[in-house]
């Protein structure tokens, strides 16, 4: 999640090189969000305000007035304090019973638990729920057992009992791409129908 501080009509995102000037409009949460070195047009669609998610809209300056809005797939919201926030990914979030889960507000609270040094979380379909969310978790080296009921319990502190993950796997290592990044379809195919 990023966050990010509006300082005299402008919002620096937290770890890029991005400014966000807000202003409102019918319907619309929007502004200009400056990435450099190119600037970008931002806007949230559909109704939403303060404190309220949505996705994030972009108009790249460099293609001129005329150029159209695209749909990113990163759902955001700006506070009341008018801080940014980035929520995840939209493409991401998993639709149990009709309730949203993030896969990042999950695997977060996975991570908080001290033997964890990292987890992934995806979606498996349920035929009952439509989708529930599973998890692979790797933990620190040393330190003693941690069963998949103690990650569960710690996870319920701070996660409502629709978003804990269906099925946790401890594993030895998080599958990675050449990046180092979790390569969200290995994690997947540890379940099986996932």
């Amino acid at each position: 999640m990023s966050r990010a501080r509006l300082l005299p009509g402008v919002i620096a995102l937290t770890g890029t090189l991005a400014a966000f000037a807000p202003r409102a409009g019918a319907g619309e949460l929007s502004g200009t969000l400056v990435v450099f070195p190119a600037p970008l047009e931002a806007r949230f669609r559909d109704d939403y305000g303060v404190d309220e998610e949505g996705v994030l809209e972009v108009k790249a300056a460099q293609l001129g007035e005329a150029s159209a809005w695209i749909r990113t797939t990163d759902l955001a919201r700006i506070d009341g304090d008018g801080f940014l926030w980035i929520l995840g990914r939209a493409d991401r979030v998993i639709i149990r019973g009709g309730f949203k889960v993030r896969p990042d507000d999950v695997r977060a609270a996975l991570e908080r638990h001290p033997r964890v040094r990292g987890a992934a979380v995806v979606s498996r379909p349920d035929a009952r729920l439509g989708a529930v969310p599973v998890a692979a978790v790797e933990l620190r080296r040393g330190g003693g057992a941690v069963t998949v009921d103690d990650l569960l319990a710690h996870a319920s502190a701070t996660l409502a009992r629709y978003e804990l993950p269906a099925e946790i796997r401890i594993v030895d290592e998080l599958p990675r791409t050449a990046s180092a990044k979790v390569d969200l379809a290995a994690v997947a195919a540890l379940f099986p129908g996932a």
